[in-house]
C-alpha cells in the first residue's frame, strides 16, 4: 500500500528515503517529482492525487514529510501515517534541530519500519520500540 517516505527541505533536496517496497528507478525518479509537486503547492501540509501514486505532504519547518502510497490507498490511512510520524520527529526527537532528525536516518528507518508493518499501521507510540530505545539512550549515538 505504501511506497516510500521521503523528507527533503524546502528547497526539493530530499534528504531522506525510506522505502516500502523494493526499490525500483522509475519509484525515485516518482519520489523526487512528487516532492516538487507538494513544494510548489504552497500549502503548509495537503494530499496530491496522481495517476501512478497518491501523496500526503505536510510542511514542519525547514523539512518537508512526504508518503507515497498506490493511487488505490485510503487517504485517511495515509494520512495517519504522516501525522503519527511527524508528530514523533517533533516531540519525541526535539532535543535535535531538524537537519540532526534527519541524519539520524537509523532511528527514522526503524521507527517507521515498525509503523508500518506489512499492511498493518501501527499508530500507538508506545508500542514502537524503536522510538523507546533511542530515548533511553538519550539519543546521544546518533
Amino acid at each position: 500500500m505504501f511506497r516510500f517516505c521521503a523528507i527533503s527541505n524546502l528547497n526539493g533536496e530530499v534528504k531522506f528515503s525510506h522505502y516500502f517496497e523494493s526499490v525500483l528507478c522509475a519509484v525515485t525518479n516518482l519520489e523526487r517529482e512528487v516532492v516538487q509537486e507538494c513544494l510548489n503547492t504552497g500549502d503548509k501540509q495537503g494530499v496530491i492525487k496522481r495517476s501512478d501514486c497518491l501523496a500526503v505532504f505536510k510542511r514542519e519547518g525547514i523539512l518537508c514529510v512526504v508518503i507515497g502510497a498506490v493511487p488505490s490507498a485510503n487517504v485517511n490511512i495515509a494520512s495517519d501515517l504522516l501525522h503519527c510520524f511527524t508528530f514523533i520527529l517533533t516531540n519525541h526527537l526535539k532535543n535535535k534541530t531538524e537537519m540532526q532528525t534527519v541524519h539520524n536516518k537509523e532511528v527514522i528507518h526503524n521507527i517507521l519500519t515498525q509503523m508500518v508493518r506489512g499492511s498493518v499501521l501501527e499508530t500507538r507510540i508506545s508500542h514502537i520500540p524503536a522510538l523507546h530505545d533511542f530515548q533511553m539512550q538519550g539519543g546521544s549515538e546518533y
